[in-house]
């Protein structure tokens, strides 16, 4: 078991749309997700922070969450359950990997189980068409 993964999101709306243009897409009636590897991003200097070291794993999450979604604490409570899904599984099956999560009006009813098998499944799906 490797330590603790750092997930990092995408700052600014360049780093998002170079992450998107490159990415492998898994559509499913609960999620879209676009996955591609953080070499594959073209503008390192985007990604940069002063904080992080070059020693530790990283990997990038990224949410787009519409307000017809629900209210603020129906979307943050989405993204905390996302990042909980993503860190246990990188903590397993570590790969560099920079992740786009679009969620579809059915997740609100899923319970938390159901999604993370979706989830788990979606980012092993796209780990294969990466070649990780």
């Amino acid at each position: 078991m490797l330590p603790k993964i750092q997930l990092l999101s995408l700052k600014n709306q360049k780093a998002f749309d170079c992450s998107a243009k490159k990415s492998v897409k898994f559509t499913s009636r609960l999620f879209v997700l676009l996955a591609t590897t953080i070499s594959n991003l073209a503008v390192p200097e985007l990604l940069s922070n002063k904080k992080i070291h070059q020693d530790k794993f990283l990997a990038y999450i990224s949410f787009k969450v519409s307000k017809k979604y629900g209210k603020a604490n129906k979307r943050n409570l989405l993204k905390r359950r996302i990042r909980h899904i993503v860190q246990l599984y990188m903590q397993e099956n570590y790969s560099p990997i920079s992740l786009i999560f679009i969620p579809r009006f059915a997740l609100k009813t899923i319970e938390y189980k159901i999604l993370k098998s979706e989830l788990t499944l979606a980012i092993s799906w796209c780990k294969k068409k990466l070649v990780l």
